[in-house]
């Protein structure tokens, strides 16, 4: 149950044997965000240029990570960049290097995620070149569970075929049970019938022979 609360967030509500259910759904669909305290942030009171280096490009990954946050089935986006290294009054790169970039999505479906796509959003954002961005989707499902789940399937799938298996060997077994039970009773049938014939035809021979 959603409520309202005074200072204007919401609350949800769930019944005492459902919490531990409900807070591992929040856990898995990244619901829940926890306050990253930004390692960036300087003790002096003039920071260095590479501590002004470092405290840009960890904005501008947050600033890409919230972009990313904003598709639809994106629950949570990593951004770690390293951009291509100016002169600080030419602004020139100062070496060949060219930057890298590397993103890891976790997402609830891959339906509309394009890793070009992605690469692209992140170089237009950080101007390194897209190859040099790399791009890592996963899933929010666990692997373990799905693998379990697909365990469990593939025996449940065995047990059955072996049932319906032995199934048909039982039924086969029965029909050729019945098959053979006919087949000797009606060769006993044809043979005491066959009997009685010849008994009868010697019987008349012998009365034929008694009269003349």
């Amino acid at each position: 149950k959603k409520e309202l609360q005074p200072d204007g967030n919401w609350s949800l509500s769930v019944p005492d044997e459902q919490r531990v259910e409900a807070l591992q759904l929040l856990d898995q669909k990244r619901l829940i965000r926890t306050h990253e305290q930004n390692g960036s942030e300087s003790r002096s009171m003039i920071s260095s240029r590479e501590e002004q280096r470092f405290q840009y490009e960890r904005n501008l990954a947050q600033e890409i990570e919230r972009t990313l946050m904003r598709l639809d089935p994106v629950l949570d986006a990593r951004v770690h960049l390293n951009l291509i290294p100016l002169d600080p009054i030419f602004g020139q790169p100062v070496s060949k290097n060219t930057g890298s970039a590397s993103v890891m999505l976790v997402v609830a479906h891959s339906d509309g995620i394009e890793i070009n796509q992605i690469e692209k959003l992140v170089a237009g954002a950080s101007g390194i070149p897209s190859a040099q961005v790399s791009v890592l989707i996963s899933s929010s499902q666990p692997i373990r569970e799905e693998s379990e789940n697909a365990l469990v399937a593939s025996e449940s799938s065995h047990t059955e075929r072996r049932n319906a298996v032995s199934s048909i060997s039982k039924s086969e077994f029965k029909f050729a049970t019945v098959v053979l039970a006919c087949g000797v009773v009606g060769f006993g049938i044809f043979m005491l019938t066959r009997s009685r014939k010849d008994k009868g035809g010697a019987v008349g021979k012998v009365a034929l022979q008694f009269e003349s």
